[in-house]
């Protein structure tokens, strides 16, 4: 046993890079010209070719008062959004198809999205033509039936207590909120990665989170690939859209995040209510921004940041991702 043990550890990758991603609006599941699509669909051609052991994302739609991670047998899809296209969801569900693995999608209606209820396009009466398109489409089916990790929760309870974070639950129910199954589905479709998530705490602050990411560092050396899924803007949905071009305000803050992270400057960001300009806008909930700490945390002491997305919603949500490349 303990040969085994050491062959599998000589057979690990180390991991330089962490990553931030934007998950973007669920949307993009029936929306094909959806700009976050190419991105995720050539993310192992163009931006990770290497296969990870492991996944472990830290979601900003799992919310809870001390560090949680999910450790189950294979996940669940779970649809936590509400008021989109019927096509989108399913009651919950489960069924065997050719012989493979029990898959369950569940449609928890009515989930909060960092304390506001996921709404349509103020603009068009809440239906967009691409969403009225989507309800015309029946039979959709998401499904993201990834493994869980059991030992790679314990490891991440481990690291995290070693750090003093003393209480960390392990969630052996919870499946995959679409933080975490929308870009996978595009990134890694053939579903045979195993996958944990993390929670973040929004009555906490980014230096914490950022501390959290530190202690997750020793995961890059075993071969698992750790990927914050928020938003580097996230403003509330009744926040007037802007159309024709960005928001004078978005603009503003994503310049900011983008001069603060390329030039190493985290403790600007870690307290960024103090130094972020139009931050009440761009967060005026964090738990869309926290991932983004834990994962510069977790790329190591010395690290640079690089822009490998960006894209816009309604000239108000942007969709930037970051890879931090340790050194």
């Amino acid at each position: 046993m303990k040969m085994i043990i050491e062959e599998e550890k000589n057979n690990e990758m180390n991991f330089n890079e962490t990553f931030f991603i934007t998950h973007g609006n669920p949307i993009l599941t029936v929306e094909d010209t959806h700009p976050l699509r190419p991105f995720f669909e050539t993310w192992k051609e163009k931006v990770f070719s290497k296969k990870p052991k492991a996944i472990l994302v830290i979601s900003g739609h799992w919310e809870t008062d001390h560090p949680a991670v999910n450790a189950v047998h294979v996940n669940d899809t779970i649809c936590d959004f509400d008021d989109y296209p019927q096509a989108m969801y399913k009651e919950k569900t489960g069924e065997r198809e050719a012989g493979g693995p029990l898959t369950v999608v569940a449609w928890c209606p009515g989930v909060l999205d960092g304390g506001r209820r996921l709404r349509g396009d103020s603009q068009t009466g809440g239906r967009t033509k691409e969403w009225r398109k989507a309800e015309r489409i029946r039979g959709i089916r998401f499904k993201y039936p990834a493994p869980g990790y059991l030992e790679l929760a314990k490891r991440v309870q481990q690291l995290l207590n070693k750090s003093k974070f003393e209480t960390v639950h392990i969630d052996q129910k919870r499946g995959l909120d679409h933080g975490a199954w929308v870009p996978l589905m595009y990134m890694y479709p053939e579903a045979d990665i195993p996958v944990c998530q993390l929670s973040v705490q929004p009555k906490l602050d980014g230096t914490y989170h950022y501390n959290l990411g530190r202690a997750l560092a020793p995961l890059r050396d075993e071969s698992v690939l750790i990927i914050g899924s928020g938003s580097a803007t996230h403003p509330l949905d009744e926040t007037p859209h802007y159309h024709g071009g960005v928001a004078p305000w978005a603009a503003e803050f994503d310049s900011w995040l983008d001069t603060a992270l390329t030039n190493g400057r985290i403790e600007e960001v870690n307290t960024y209510e103090t130094k972020a300009p139009n931050w009440e806008l761009a967060h005026p909930f964090p738990e869309h921004f926290y991932p983004l700490h834990v994962v510069v945390g977790a790329a190591g002491e010395k690290w640079k940041a690089e822009l490998i997305h960006t894209s816009w919603d309604h000239g108000t949500l942007c969709h930037g991702a970051y890879k931090f490349t340790s050194s």
